[in-house]
């Protein structure tokens, strides 16, 4: 007994102890458990039956164990999982094969409101929105469900307000020990913030921060874009570069708080006067394009820069301060100018003709 009781596990010993006793005395004693250590200081786990052979004491004893290690590492591996999906800071969701919702953790409901009682027995992709930049995501993600275990990228989830907010989804396959989908296990993550800064991100690379316009960069991706599309799809545009004059002077004369807030007028007004479908964008300093899509008609062209002329020229309030500027606009078009350099280049010398010529404020480009 002694022997035995140096390897059980030490937080066993006492009810060992008080078992074995038990027995000597010739009592019956029923199942029970112990953990003994193993040479290369593993648990062991076994279940037993005991009991003693006496004649008024008893003088031996007899007990079968059975080994019962895997089923305790189980349960303790469920019990720590159950742990882990219950305060887990991550959203989780457990779905069947067919989407069904089975259950959801504490994070799951924080994150978008709704109790399990909401979401159990309910299909889980009705409270996603699938929908990105690329299309539909969610044939993409069955398809790599379909052909792997693991799905992973960036969707839309509904709150139960019925608010949308960007979510980062990992979504995992449990396969059963026959080869098959049990469940899906739903990891997520509101990205929103993420979401906020990369999208100050992208305004810091494409838009100008004085005037909140579109800049360069995103002015000649734009004009590539009309370029291969009109080329495909046998469109037209036209193509605006406008240059404020009288602008240095004020700058020069006034101060640059004063010319900043010229530029910001300038580029109200520009919007202002446009289509929806149009674009104007500060190409840098005192210069401005503007691309009129789906348009090559040279009187309605012409009538659009002559309203943007009309607007610029009209007299700005500047802190109490009355000051005028005019504009010069020269303007090409597409077909006429087949390509990218062609079509700036154009526009360009079109735009410093007017500025040459007295009186003239608009230029049309020549066709090549």
């Amino acid at each position: 007994v002694d022997d035995m009781l140096r390897i059980l596990h030490p937080e066993k010993r006492a009810e060992c102890n008080d078992i074995f006793e038990r027995i000597f005395t010739g009592e019956t004693v029923g199942e029970f458990e112990t953990v003994f250590i193993a040479k290369d200081g593993s648990e062991v786990h076994l279940r037993g039956t005991s009991n003693g052979s006496h004649q008024g004491k008893s003088q031996r004893t007899r007990g079968i164990f059975k080994n019962i290690t895997a089923a305790r590492e189980t349960e303790e591996l469920q019990r720590l999982s159950a742990q882990l999906f219950k305060n887990t800071k991550e959203a989780l969701l457990i779905t069947s094969p067919r989407r069904v919702i089975i259950s959801l953790n504490a994070a799951f409901s924080e994150l978008t409101g709704y109790s399990e009682e909401d979401l159990i027995g309910k299909d889980a992709k009705d409270f996603f929105s699938f929908e990105s930049e690329e299309g539909d995501l969610f044939p993409q993600l069955v398809k790599a469900l379909e052909n792997g275990t693991h799905w992973q990228g960036e969707l839309w989830a509904y709150k139960k307000t019925g608010a949308q907010f960007p979510i980062s989804v990992s979504i995992s396959a449990v396969v059963s020990r026959y080869g098959e989908v049990s469940r899906y296990i739903c990891l997520a993550s509101d990205i929103s913030e993420q979401k906020k800064d990369r999208h100050d991100l992208q305004k810091m690379a494409w838009y100008d921060p004085l005037t909140k316009l579109p800049n360069r960069r995103y002015f000649y991706e734009l004009l590539e874009n009309l370029i291969t599309e009109g080329i495909e799809k046998d469109k037209s545009f036209a193509l605006f570069f406008l240059d404020l004059d009288g602008f240095k002077e004020i700058n020069d004369q006034c101060g640059h708080l004063k010319g900043d807030q010229l530029l910001e007028a300038v580029a109200r007004r520009l919007k202002g006067s446009l289509r929806e479908v149009d674009t104007v964008a500060r190409l840098g300093g005192d210069e401005f394009g503007v691309l009129l899509e789906k348009e090559n008609d040279t009187k309605k062209v012409l009538a659009i820069a002559q309203k943007l002329a009309e607007k610029i020229s009209a007299p700005y309030n500047l802190d109490n301060q009355k000051v005028e500027i005019s504009a010069s606009i020269g303007i090409s078009f597409f077909p006429q100018h087949k390509t990218f350099d062609s079509l700036l280049i154009a526009a360009d010398h079109a735009m410093y003709n007017a500025k040459k010529t007295e009186g003239v404020q608009i230029k049309f480009a020549k066709e090549d």
